[in-house]
């Protein structure tokens, strides 16, 4: 929608006289109507320029601006050992490893996402503001923070959409910030409150 008419407002500002000439105002239409396109133009690049209006290369560009992009990484987690004696303390860990091919989210998902990543790149550092940015980055509709010890939580994300990506576990380690380790980062399902799958980082 027009915020201005430029034939309609040409056509006001001049006298009677010129109003009632077909040449001035086939003059005014022509003129009005560039000036029309231009502000239409400036309108989509305004527009393309908003986090809630953008959409695809625009907002892309915008992730790339606050340091994210769209495409992310299914994950899957392998137990692994690190000896193969069976007379030899092991040591257990869960290992990521990227499968199957880079998927994008929609703009509607990486509007969400380019949210996160701005509280990310602002947060404070408080609990209430750790949690939102949390909740924001994996989709989670619940985010549980627990401390098992000094310096280091177990975590808690519940939802039926969460995204897990192959920097979601070192992305919320660094959100808590220097010196905080995370024991267990645990996904739960929102319905059931089933726990699908756990991280664990190595100690």
């Amino acid at each position: 929608m027009l915020l201005n008419d430029y034939y309609i407002k040409m056509q006001e500002y001049s006298i009677s006289q010129l109003r009632a000439n077909p040449d001035y105002l086939l003059f005014c239409k022509c003129i009005g109507n560039d000036y029309n396109n231009l502000q239409k133009v400036s309108e989509y690049l305004l527009d393309m320029a908003n986090i809630d209006k953008a959409e695809g290369k625009y907002l892309d560009y915008i992730g790339w601006l606050v340091g994210t992009t769209r495409s992310y990484f299914n994950l899957a987690r392998f137990f692994s050992v690190n000896n193969d004696d069976v007379n030899a303390v092991k040591y257990f860990w869960f290992k990521n490893q990227t499968i199957g091919q880079t998927a994008d989210l929609s703009n509607e998902l990486f509007r969400r996402r380019i949210y996160a990543k701005i509280g990310y790149n602002t947060t404070k550092g408080t609990r209430e503001n750790n949690i939102y940015i949390i909740k924001n980055m994996s989709f989670a509709d619940k985010v549980l923070i627990e401390k098992v010890e000094p310096m280091v939580l177990d975590i808690t994300l519940i939802g039926d959409n969460i995204i897990q990506t192959n920097t979601l576990l070192d992305d919320i380690t660094d959100i808590l910030g220097t010196g905080v380790g995370i024991r267990h980062l645990n996904i739960q399902g929102a319905a059931d409150g089933q726990t699908n799958e756990t991280n664990e980082l190595a100690a």
